[in-house]
């Protein structure tokens, strides 16, 4: 497995881990919410109601002071940049996954091209080993020589 491959995968990861977690705060806090509900539902009955003698769960403060510092910051910027770093590292995932699956069909034609040569020269008779190919450096090329016009000598 290539490096890309590593990276998409890791970028996947990463991105799957943001996103449960998202959902596990969007989850605990739908949870708190039911729970305060359910107090306050369980705590009064009707004729408390009636006298007004309503006595209101912790819960319910906690949502009243998390309202404008928690809650509403979290809706305007919080998941908009979620959003945003998720939709990141998916396509820095998918640009990795591609790249590697690239390299990969260009290593096996590759192969199949020194295959191929090699079959040839096999059936024409004349062994040769199969030699790996060589990587030219920009700075071992040789300069070509300059160009003469027939019947003309060069000059030194």
């Amino acid at each position: 497995m290539n490096k890309n491959k590593v990276a998409s995968i890791l970028l996947v990861v990463l991105g799957l881990i943001i996103a449960g977690g998202a959902v596990y705060l969007v989850l605990s806090y739908a949870t708190d919410v039911l729970q305060a509900i359910v107090d306050f539902a369980s705590s009064n009955d009707l004729s408390k109601l009636d006298k007004c003698g309503i006595s209101m769960p912790p819960q319910f403060m906690k949502m009243k002071a998390d309202l404008f510092t928690v809650i509403m910051p979290f809706l305007w910027i919080g998941m908009p940049i979620v959003l945003l770093v998720i939709s990141m590292l998916m396509f820095m995932a998918g640009f990795y996954y591609h790249r590697a699956r690239h390299e990969d069909e260009y290593r096996k034609s590759e192969q199949l091209e020194r295959d191929m040569v090699h079959k040839i020269v096999n059936k024409m008779g004349t062994p040769v080993k199969p030699e790996e190919p060589e990587e030219v450096l920009p700075e071992e090329e040789e300069e070509a020589p300059p160009l003469v016009k027939p019947g003309k000598k060069a000059r030194k």
